[in-house]
């Protein structure tokens, strides 16, 4: 296995451990709840059916929003 397969199978590894805690789904959920992008209770708890779900509505306007809340916590500039 060369270097790159090796750097991929170890961030499928990880992602498949923060998928697993649903403590990650429901944060995440949260911020982009709390922007206003979605309503409460309209986003999946799962992580991994949550990056999916927002992935598959192919909409450029309503994933700049909720990529701009998920960068804004990344850069501590929420609300």
């Amino acid at each position: 296995m060369g270097a790159t397969q090796r750097v991929f199978v170890g961030l499928d590894v990880e992602w498949a451990l923060v998928c697993a805690d649903l403590a990650n789904g429901a944060l995440v959920r949260g911020w982009i709840e709390e922007t206003g992008v979605a309503a409460a209770g309209d986003l999946p708890q799962e992580l991994r059916e949550l990056v999916a779900h927002l992935a598959a509505r192919r909409d450029a306007a309503f994933s700049d929003r909720w990529l701009l809340a998920l960068l804004d916590h990344a850069a501590g500039e929420q609300g």
